[in-house]
């Protein structure tokens, strides 16, 4: 899938979806004002990975057609141990290879997605979250870059209104690395272990496996009615569902 065609669907997906986002967003800046304060620095560091988490869950939430609620933001907190070492983790990392000057500006690229796996991966530990995410990223860094700075324009024209227009970049931009992630993960299925409809651990069938399962369902010929794989008589009429065997 190109980028033309990633941020085309996720342009159309995140059309009146962006208020959880939004309501995120004010937190997260809140959060920042405050750092003036004593206590700023300290919020920042609590709230970031979290609030990460939940807003990550948000876009792909929409990206896997789903409508978030403003709760879905703060499920992140529902992981807090697990996305508040990531958060911490990618810092320190960040700041050692920031030593080497030209790594520091390609490694943010190869930590992108840890939060989409964590997402998925409620169970899995920060580290090997982000160690997954780069084994991911590995040969798509550039991809992924050029997907971001083509929200450029977009970053400029927020410039000219003071910030205004972040609200409606921010999660459209982030709508479009959750289907690059969407389709990363389609690529290498056994890039993430399970799919889960947020960080409180609730588990869901991949797409290839809700398609095989919907498959072997069987029509019921009068009524219409799905039946399990195997059944004989259909659970809604009765009706016969398999010839007797001749």
């Amino acid at each position: 899938m190109s980028n033309s065609e990633i941020k085309l669907e996720a342009k159309q997906k995140i059309s009146g979806k962006r208020w959880p986002y939004i309501v995120g967003m004010l937190i997260s800046v809140a959060a920042v004002a405050l750092s003036f304060a004593y206590i700023g620095g300290i919020i920042t560091l609590i709230i970031t990975g979290p609030l990460s988490l939940g807003l990550t869950g948000v876009s792909l939430m929409v990206m896997r057609n789903k409508t978030p609620e403003i709760n879905d933001v703060f499920k992140g907190f529902n992981n807090f141990k697990n996305a508040f070492v990531a958060y911490v983790l990618q810092a320190i990392y960040l700041f050692l290879w920031g030593l080497l000057i030209i790594p520091a500006f390609i490694k943010p690229f190869s930590y992108a997605l840890t939060y989409h796996i964590l997402y998925d991966n409620p169970e899995m530990s920060a580290n090997d979250a982000i160690t997954k995410s780069r084994e991911m990223m590995n040969g798509h860094k550039w991809e992924l870059f050029c997907l971001m700075f083509s929200f450029i324009g977009w970053y400029l024209l927020s410039i000219l209104t003071l910030g205004i227009l972040m609200f409606w970049v921010e999660p459209y931009l982030n709508a479009a690395i959750a289907r690059f992630y969407q389709n990363l993960k389609n690529e290498n299925p056994d890039a993430v272990d399970l799919d889960v409809d947020s960080v409180d651990g609730t588990v869901l069938p991949s797409e290839s496996e809700s398609e095989k399962a919907s498959e072997e369902k069987i029509k019921c010929p009068v009524c219409g009615a799905e039946n399990e794989p195997g059944s004989k008589f259909c659970y809604a009429c009765g009706e016969k569902l398999e010839k007797e065997e001749e």
